[in-house]
């Protein structure tokens, strides 16, 4: 009895208490048994909108109702339903490279993989082009760059180099870090804006080394939201695929430059000059869409102060994954890092927020579906719930399982509010002691994490954030992201830290106060 009631104090002690972690009793026998349920074979890798993503879902709501904490969700459920797009192109899809004596046939997937979220547009589905080298794609009038600046690109398909010029001097493309420039995102868009139809790259290394993924990906769903009725307009993006090096080894046989001899000038750092190819290519695409429905899990536990009950602390992670893959022994991405690991820290919170039950401000536990689509369930959330203009916070734990168990990234504490970063520290301080690696905050951060989770869009509406992870990339998507490798300890820790966070936020006589721009 007395440990009980030792284990429940831990919590309600404030910050000032000098509580040390080395007082904290680490029993993580649920956190253990939590995740091992949503990272099992069985749940079949939790893909959105998927059964198992609705096994996964009630299971959450089902530890939701036995901690005490009350449905929150559509018409007095536990569940906000989230309507999703889905679009796949058929495997008869593909490109034909051809020039005057012969052709070759690239096959979605095997030499063709998709390399953005977005799906082209109809009008883009069945076209004959020719083709033309543009380098890297970038016109940046700042650092009097313009890889176009020779070439003629409407009507055409550009061939691109991922990434941008080399460069070790800080007034041109910012030295060795990468710019907005690099990323594909931006290079489809320009090719687009000189004309372009279509858009094919070179694939990176990195890209290479997740070439059964990628294929996996281009073989899958795409997802978006359902637009709302009237305001649904054909998006006007233009097909982009990364091909394989065979296939690159044929698209400039014969042509001013050979594939070896582009690849050993990018190994070099040498940027290679555009030139037109004497070949066309022709897209083949078929597509196929329909309406699925997946949900994000939503519950409340009510606050004490009758005058606070209209401001909310937010407490979330994404509870989805990836799927399974197309074949292998092993076929399940179990996610247990990402994101088992962040949805059982909050299930712990949550239960343990419910046993002290000395939270003035109301505290909403929502477990979002779609991340690993776009943020898709953090989107229609933030759009739609009813209360959030009145969210003061919101807490996201995404990828806490792996790693130093002494240490942990934090990102956006401090990004607008520099209240609520001080609170943060200060809690950590006095609690579990996590050494705080701030390095993704800095605004030229090229993982951009900050924008990659689903705070952002809470950010997005001016509410202060804060984002744990652990930067996992061993077995980053992988079916490797196994229940074997983590560390419950560290959950259990960060499980703790967000407790006191909480009620520490949700405590306050005053909401935190914004004094920083929105991103």
């Amino acid at each position: 009895m007395k440990k009980n009631i030792l284990y429940l104090a831990i919590f309600v002690l404030p910050i000032f208490s000098n509580l040390s972690a080395q007082n904290i009793d680490y029993d993580y026998s649920i956190i253990k048994a939590n995740i091992e349920f949503l990272a099992d074979d069985l749940l079949e890798g939790r893909e959105a909108a998927s059964r198992s993503e609705k096994i996964a879902s009630l299971f959450i709501a089902k530890e939701l109702q036995k901690y005490g904490i009350q449905p929150f969700g559509d018409d007095g459920s536990y569940f906000q339903q989230v309507p999703l797009q889905t679009k796949s192109y058929s495997p008869e899809s593909s490109l034909v490279i051809e020039n005057d004596d012969d052709k070759s046939v690239l096959n979605l997937g095997e030499d063709l993989i998709r390399i953005s979220r977005g799906t082209p547009s109809k009008k883009y589905w069945e076209q004959n082009t020719d083709l033309v080298f543009g380098g890297f794609g970038i016109t940046a009038e700042e650092y009097n760059y313009d890889d176009y600046a020779e070439l003629d690109l409407k009507g055409k398909t550009v061939v691109l180099a991922l990434g941008e010029p080399h460069s070790e001097r800080e007034d041109f493309f910012e030295g060795e870090k990468d710019t907005d420039y690099s990323r594909s995102a931006y290079k489809i868009k320009n090719a687009q804006k000189k004309g372009a139809v279509g858009v094919l790259f070179l694939p990176s290394e990195r890209v290479l080394s997740f070439w059964d993924r990628y294929k996996s990906w281009t073989m899958g769903k795409s997802f978006a939201l359902v637009k709302e009725e009237g305001n649904s307009t054909e998006s006007d993006n233009l097909p982009s695929f990364a091909i394989s090096k065979n296939a690159l080894e044929y698209l400039f046989e014969g042509e001013e430059v050979s594939f070896a001899e582009l690849d050993e000038l990018l190994k070099q750092n040498i940027s290679p000059a555009g030139f037109e190819i004497n070949k066309k290519v022709t897209f083949h695409l078929i597509q196929e869409s329909k309406i699925v429905n997946a949900r994000n899990v939503v519950g409340i536990l009510n606050g004490t102060d009758e005058k606070l009950k209209d401001e909310y602390v937010t407490v979330g992670a994404h509870y989805d994954h990836v799927g399974t893959a197309e074949s292998g022994e092993d076929k399940v991405y179990n996610g247990a890092d990402d994101n088992a690991s962040g949805t059982v820290a909050v299930l712990e919170s949550a239960r343990t927020l419910a046993e002290a039950k000395n939270n003035r401000r109301p505290v909403v536990f929502v477990f979002h579906t779609a991340e690993e689509k776009g943020l898709l369930g953090a989107e229609y959330f933030t759009n739609n719930s009813k209360i959030i203009d009145q969210v003061i916070a919101n807490i996201n734990m995404d990828m806490v399982g792996r790693e130093n168990v002494d240490s942990i990234y934090n990102i956006g504490s401090y990004k607008l509010s520099t209240q609520f970063g001080d609170l943060i520290k200060k809690v950590n301080e006095e609690t579990v002691k996590f050494n705080f690696d701030y390095r993704f905050d800095a605004p030229d951060d090229p993982n951009r994490f900050y924008s990659r989770s689903d705070h952002y869009h809470y950010a997005k509406r001016g509410i202060p954030i804060v984002f744990f992870f652990d930067w996992m990339k061993e077995d980053y998507h992988k079916l490797t992201d196994e229940v074997a490798k983590i560390n419950f300890t560290k959950i259990k820790k960060v499980s703790l830290l967000t407790h006191n966070i909480v009620l520490n936020v949700a405590n306050l006589d005053e909401k935190p106060v914004v004094d920083h721009a929105i991103e």
